[in-house]
């Protein structure tokens, strides 16, 4: 993968994050896009290892699974998993800004 196409992928996993803030880390669409998103950190060539290791430790187990994919009733599991989600932004995002910087 070139270095225009990772940063492209990265970018729109970005763009999907919104739509997993509802979701809890065993609803399917949420599943898909972290592995998705390893996926795509795993193919950069060259990339620090932090990255992909700070990103598959994120815990996300803070929301608690319900019925139905429901999101959590419990404000305290929908602040630690919307930190989660924030973080794996900021790592995703050092990423493109780490590309960026390449001069490959």
């Amino acid at each position: 993968m070139t270095k225009q196409e990772s940063i492209r992928h990265i970018q729109q996993q970005i763009k999907e994050i919104e739509d997993m803030e509802g979701l809890n880390k065993d609803h399917p669409r949420f599943k898909g896009w972290l592995e998705k998103s390893i996926a795509i950190i795993k193919s950069i060539e060259n990339l620090a290892p932090k990255y992909l290791k700070d990103f598959v430790n994120l815990p996300f187990h803070a929301m608690r699974l319900n019925l139905g994919c429901n999101p959590p009733s419990d404000p305290h599991d929908i602040s630690r998993y919307r930190e989660d989600i924030h973080i794996a932004k900021t790592i995703l995002e050092s990423i493109v800004d780490q590309l960026k910087l390449r001069k490959d």
